[in-house]
């Protein structure tokens, strides 16, 4: 396991495999009301309106398609 600095004083933990990969962007700290703590970045700007948008790191690990929901089995947001 290794550790990818974001923001805020937090630190998200990812699989060796998955390190090199994820480390390409800078990742920012997402809190939710519910208090889960998630790993974000911003897209680049896209043609929907040419504006950015959230994506969580863990939708990228799992290739998470549009539309379908994937979250953490022990609820720790930034165990990726």
């Amino acid at each position: 396991m290794k550790r990818i600095k974001l923001t805020q004083g937090y630190f998200t933990i990812v699989d060796d495999e998955d390190y090199a990969f994820l480390t390409q962007w800078k990742w920012h700290v997402l809190v939710c009301q519910s208090g889960i703590v998630y790993a974000m970045r911003n897209s680049e700007l896209t043609e929907v309106n040419g504006k950015r948008h959230h994506i969580l790191m863990h939708r990228v690990i799992c290739n998470t398609p549009r539309g379908k929901q994937t979250d953490h089995r022990n609820g720790d947001g930034l165990d990726n």
